[in-house]
């Protein structure tokens, strides 16, 4: 490539994940601009002593390169007069991407004294970030990259002004996949257009939101046994709504079902210090739905496993998958549920002995977005006290993108008494990415439909 020549750069050329890999550096950056340069830090035993600032800008600024690197490309800068005079003045608004990214180029990548490529890859400077033009700049990239997600929105006929980031996202990825594959648009219970519903009557006859014929006719049993078990499972959003994290769950985990020897060496592989054979695979599945001995409530999981472990022990993991939820939805029924089950509730969570949950945790976990979480939880505990399980865990299992959902299990788990990931096993709580999930399953089955999984909702 000719040092003159910069190649086209567009939202696609990077995934949600870089992109918001590069935003997080936002904040980060405004918090350093606040610290006093008076301020210093000491380090090396006590033995040196240095701005923070100075400090934090070198962190930071060995964070950014990693991050931008597909955006900074060797071009022909010295010669790019136009450039040089908008660092000069930074007149930064208006810009479009790849201005934006050549800007970074020069700031970031070269020597500017020399116009040279700095040797061996180190390239960010602390210094190059104390004047305020990257942050200046993140911050137009980030207004560039949300617009073109939604032109794109608008182009797919996926745009909702009430979605949140990834939910505007994942309506993206899912209207994207309907289209491709030439299904019929469909509406939404309100009666609106949008791309990632699939046209009623067509979605239920040709069953295309499963990817599967094992799974299609998993769906099948599974809606019809809901009937007697009252199960909630909604048949509109299994049929028609892309979107819906209940078709995942099927999607996911539905072949599984029928090859319990490849579930063992799918959960084996996730977990392998607690599973050893996995023995069934179930799905909005509560054995004790409505039993006041246990939540009283009518909770259940998205997916249950049933599994030896390697002690020989009969255990469980109980699932709750979410896609595009953001733990805000049903707030407003919250008080009412917790008012109603409170007696359960708090049997079963045992605020005396702190052996799971600290004391004080009430006032926050009993209120949304950590309500629903802790029912989950309770359940899986639940499972345990009364025996019908030697051991077991519960997993909460969300996309690495969906911001609402990290922050949520981040809060959760400073309502418990052991809050660590490495702890896990102590509160029975384990939060885990959608996406090694699906990785890990396309890793070892590598078929066409694992591809598209991976396709449709993670955009790989």
């Amino acid at each position: 490539m000719k040092r003159e020549d910069y190649p086209q750069i567009d939202y696609y050329s990077m995934t949600k994940e870089e992109w918001d890999s590069i935003f997080a550096m936002i904040p980060w950056l405004e918090k350093i601009e606040k610290i006093s340069p008076e301020e210093m830090y000491t380090d090396h035993g006590g033995t040196r002593t240095r701005p923070l600032k100075y400090v934090e800008y070198k962190s930071a600024s060995v964070q950014l390169i990693g991050r931008l690197f597909k955006l900074l490309k060797p071009f022909d800068w010295a010669n790019w007069d136009e450039g040089i005079k908008i660092l000069k003045d930074q007149s930064f608004t208006g810009l479009n991407l790849e201005t934006i990214a050549k800007l970074l180029t020069i700031i970031l990548y070269y020597k500017e004294s020399t116009g040279e490529l700095s040797p061996f890859g180190i390239h960010c400077q602390a210094h190059d970030l104390e004047d305020g033009r990257v942050l200046k700049l993140l911050k137009e990239l980030k207004i560039i990259i949300h617009q073109e997600l939604k032109n794109e929105c608008e182009k797919y006929q996926a745009y909702y002004p009430q979605d949140s980031e990834f939910a505007r996202y994942g309506r993206l990825l899912q209207s994207k996949w309907r289209k491709k594959n030439g299904y019929p648009i469909g509406k939404s219970h309100r009666g609106s257009i949008l791309g990632n519903y699939i046209s009623a009557d067509y979605a239920k006859n040709e069953k295309v939101n499963f990817l599967t014929e094992n799974i299609r006719n998993l769906v099948v049993k599974e809606l019809d046994n809901s009937k007697k078990s009252k199960a909630l499972i909604r048949e509109d959003r299994m049929w028609c709504n892309l979107l819906s994290s209940q078709p995942l769950c099927f999607n996911l985990f539905g072949e599984l079902c029928f090859n319990l020897e490849l579930a063992t060496f799918f959960f084996k592989t996730l977990f392998p210090e607690r599973v050893n054979e996995v023995t069934s695979v179930l799905f909005e599945y509560s054995p004790c739905r409505g039993d006041d001995n246990f939540t009283g409530d009518h909770s259940a999981f998205d997916v249950f496993i049933e599994y030896i472990s390697n002690e020989g022990k009969n255990g469980f993991i109980g699932i709750e998958v979410k896609y595009a939820e953001t733990l805000k939805e049903g707030a407003d029924k919250v008080d009412a549920i917790f008012q109603k089950h409170e007696k359960e509730y708090l049997r079963i969570t045992d605020f005396q002995t702190a052996d799971v949950f600290k004391q004080e945790s009430l006032e926050n976990i009993k209120k949304s977005p950590l309500f629903q979480i802790w029912r989950d939880h309770l359940l899986s505990i639940s499972l345990l006290k009364n025996n019908l399980y030697e051991e077991g865990f519960f997993v909460f299992l969300f996309p690495k993108a969906n911001e609402e959902c990290y922050q949520g299990v981040q809060q959760y788990t400073e309502q418990l008494t052991f809050p660590y990931k490495f702890q896990e096993e102590k509160t029975g709580f384990y939060w885990r990415f959608l996406d090694d999930f699906i990785e890990a399953l396309d890793g070892l089955v590598n078929q066409h439909w694992t591809k598209e999984l991976k396709e449709r909702y993670l955009g790989k």
